[in-house]
């Protein structure tokens, strides 16, 4: 089991923070390149056959990307947890199928995110077709409450799904007892992890798109976009990254836990 950074507690700086949870998630990633760059090629091919301006096929697209968090988050904690390796052949395998155990307890941690994205997705196109002034403030209100909530239950309860992905306790009771008094350290630590990275390249990939350059396979005219769909390919793999660096904290939020219980124990 990978124990790098199972001594990170509130104490620790906040660059040694830092460079556990980008590390860990970057030796994951390079580590198994290949794997997660043939991934990104499936679901850019994915694109390429489905965002044709068929609004159901578009759908079609998004709502695959989303649920193939739940198989990459999987396979994330067994390289971070268990240094297993994953090669481009075991795509078409069952090594790549989260076990029973895995499904279950991401459920509540997948739908909350799923209602988060769906929720800013549905607010990005009321301000497209009514305008950002004409858009009811209320509905800002909830999404940040949803927002909140998915970060305290993270925190709290987030370390259940490293222990389903190695098989063992993964009940939300043992999950709180781990993260007892540490919650919003943990939560710290998504921030700095996958939210600040996921914020900060957004913010690159907006300024592209600004600028006018192409982003997707297909451009607004349905032309194939050579440069549009190397876009679309590292928008795959930052993607990947910043998953990635979700489990890595998760993973660390795990460990720690296991230790503190351990010297709790009697």
């Amino acid at each position: 089991m990978n124990d790098r950074g199972s001594e990170l507690n509130q104490h620790t700086p906040l660059t040694g923070i830092l460079e556990h949870i980008y590390g860990t998630a970057r030796d994951a990633f390079f580590g198994n390149f290949l794997f997660f760059a043939t991934l990104g090629l499936i679901l850019v091919g994915i694109e390429a056959l489905l965002l044709q301006g068929n609004p159901v096929l578009a759908l079609l697209s998004l709502i695959i990307n989303v649920v193939c968090a739940v198989p990459i988050a999987f396979i994330g904690h067994r390289i971070m947890m268990l240094n297993e390796s994953f090669r481009p052949r075991d795509l078409f395998t069952t090594r790549v199928i989260p076990s029973r155990r895995f499904l279950k307890t991401s459920l509540p941690f997948f739908t909350l995110n799923a209602a988060i994205y769906a929720s800013i997705i549905f607010l990005l196109s009321a301000e497209t077709y009514l305008g950002p002034n004409i858009v009811p403030a209320f509905l800002l209100f909830p999404i940040l409450i949803l927002i909140l909530f998915n970060f305290y239950f993270l925190g709290r309860f987030g370390s259940a799904l490293p222990a389903a992905a190695i098989g063992t306790n993964p009940g939300l009771a043992q999950a709180a007892l781990r993260s007892k008094g540490r919650r919003w350290f943990l939560v710290q630590n998504i921030l700095i992890g996958p939210v600040l990275f996921g914020w900060g390249t957004n913010k690159l990939f907006a300024e592209w798109q600004r600028a006018g350059l192409p982003y997707s396979v297909w451009d607004d005219y349905g032309t194939f976009s050579l440069i549009g769909t190397i876009m679309s390919y590292l928008s795959q793999l930052v993607g990947i990254f910043a998953l990635l660096l979700l489990v890595s904290a998760l993973c660390q939020a795990y460990r720690s836990g296991e230790a503190i219980l351990g010297h709790e124990t009697p």
